[in-house]
């Protein structure tokens, strides 16, 4: 039984390259090369009838082997993919990130510290408003009642203030 392998563009490969069984992994252990004898026990390519790959895999699965996925280079295929993902080996990138996260909490703090400056300065500049907005309110109701004094109250001017002052609040 032959297989297509996508990462090795195309080219048709032996299922034995792929999979090993436990009987197989006994039988190279005494000498023996158990691979070919059970492919060609299970997928005779002279059998007449159509196979079915989960009906195959159920064959090796009741003479109580157990299928293991076998990877040649798995390192070198680890790294090929992170280069073509644009990623970083995993103890790098922890070093990367932790440096990156430290980074950020110090520029964090900094800009908190810049707003609570700018915070308390905003705040210290609307209490002198306000009070500079009590003493002239103050001076313009001392300035109305001195009007009041020296014309009298019932001036057309001194009552148009009033209500300029009355719409205001």
């Amino acid at each position: 039984m032959s297989l297509v392998n996508a990462s090795e563009s195309g080219k048709i490969v032996n299922a034995a390259s792929y999979f090993r069984t436990d009987a197989d992994n006994a039988s190279q252990n005494e000498g023996s090369t158990g691979e070919s004898d059970v492919i060609d026990e299970d997928f005779s390519a002279t059998k007449k009838q159509r196979t079915n790959r989960m009906l195959a895999y159920g064959v090796v699965g009741q003479n109580n082997f157990t299928v293991q996925h076998i990877r040649r280079n798995s390192d070198l295929v680890l790294l090929d993919s992170s280069e073509h993902m644009g990623l970083f080996p995993t103890a790098s990138v922890s070093r990367t990130g932790a440096a990156l996260i430290k980074d950020e909490v110090k520029n964090l703090r900094a800009i908190v510290k810049k707003l609570k400056a700018e915070s308390s300065m905003l705040k210290n500049d609307l209490l002198s408003l306000c009070d500079k907005c009590g003493k002239l309110k103050d001076e313009n109701d001392s300035l109305v009642e001195e009007l009041k004094q020296i014309n009298g109250e019932d001036t057309d001017a001194i009552s148009s203030l009033e209500d300029l002052i009355s719409n205001a609040k």
